[in-house]
């Protein structure tokens, strides 16, 4: 009997600009997929293949960042001018935001593009430190 290799979901370019276009880093990536950032980087150059639970971990950041995108935008719809005027968009994550920090980025810079095409303010973007692990409760 003769073996064939089942075909990569996708291409390890197309994993590679899928991850980055979403900001998931490599290391983020890694963690999440629990192999080491060498296993995550022969995924991107095609030396690998990109199975099923990669596809879909990625699949599943991609609609974590879409969703977040839309309940925001959803809330920020409700905003007058003049709230628009005084916000400040904060690219640090949540503490509940698990893809990691470029990811939150692309969420915070397409909410303020979206802001600007609808309203021509450009709320200011801001990095706010979260709290220590001294401050934070038990």
């Amino acid at each position: 009997m003769v073996k064939t290799r089942r075909p990569a979901m996708m291409s390890g370019y197309e994993f590679h600009i899928r991850r980055q276009a979403i900001g998931l880093d490599l290391r983020t990536f890694a963690n999440a997929m629990d192999v080491t950032i060498s296993v995550a980087s022969k995924l991107q150059t095609g030396r690998s293949p990109v199975n099923r639970d990669v596809a879909a971990y990625l699949q599943e950041v991609e609609d974590a960042v879409e969703n977040r995108i839309a309940t925001e935008h959803a809330f920020l719809d409700n905003l007058k001018v003049g709230d628009l005027k005084r916000l400040v968009l904060v690219t640090t994550p949540p503490d509940d935001w698990p893809h990691g920090p470029g990811t939150w980025v692309v969420v915070t810079t397409r909410l303020r593009q979206m802001i600007h095409a609808a309203s021509g303010i450009s709320p200011p973007l801001e990095e706010r430190p979260g709290p220590s692990e001294a401050e934070r409760p038990d």
